[in-house]
């Protein structure tokens, strides 16, 4: 649980501290300008907070498939910008079943989801991580090997096998 708990905390933190960002656009608007927080801003991130807390990935489809934008390696040192990946991520909502597959094959985790706010969580107890904003427009992955931190960032899409 702790090497969890430390994985989310760098998965959260890291690109704040290392200046690596998404690639996409942000939906979320901006609320703050000049000090003063726009009324009409502010109503529309409310209202898209709301249908993001209400609709969540699972009611929006029940498989998803999520493919990186970018990715970063992290360890001792810092982070890295990673290689292109071909990583594809398989959400199947009805089993649950996430299925993470590159070009030496798939593993399948079958850890129920967590649903928190406007995202839903995968994880489980082997260092794997994955948090999606509930519209499917973004998602950050953090896998580990031995002490070293892999993440990624991308988007998410209904699908039909």
């Amino acid at each position: 649980m702790r090497i969890l708990s430390m994985l989310l905390f760098a998965a959260l933190l890291l690109p704040a501290l290392t200046g690596v960002a998404t690639a996409q656009k942000k939906k979320f608007p901006k609320v703050v300008e000049g000090g003063e927080a726009d009324p009409k801003v502010m109503a529309e991130f409310e209202a898209y907070a709301r249908d993001l807390m209400q609709n969540t990935l699972a009611k929006r489809g029940e498989r998803w498939l999520c493919k990186p934008v970018t990715s970063n390696i992290c360890g001792e040192e810092g982070c890295q910008r990673g290689k292109d990946s071909e990583v594809k991520i398989y959400i199947n909502f009805q089993r649950p079943l996430l299925s993470r597959c590159d070009h030496k094959g798939c593993d399948h985790y079958e850890d129920p989801p967590v649903v928190s706010g406007m995202y839903t969580f995968f994880a489980n107890k082997g260092g794997y991580f994955l948090k999606i904003l509930n519209d499917g427009t973004e998602y950050m992955e953090v896998s580990s090997i031995w002490l070293n931190a892999f993440i990624k960032y991308g988007t998410c899409e209904p699908y039909t096998p």
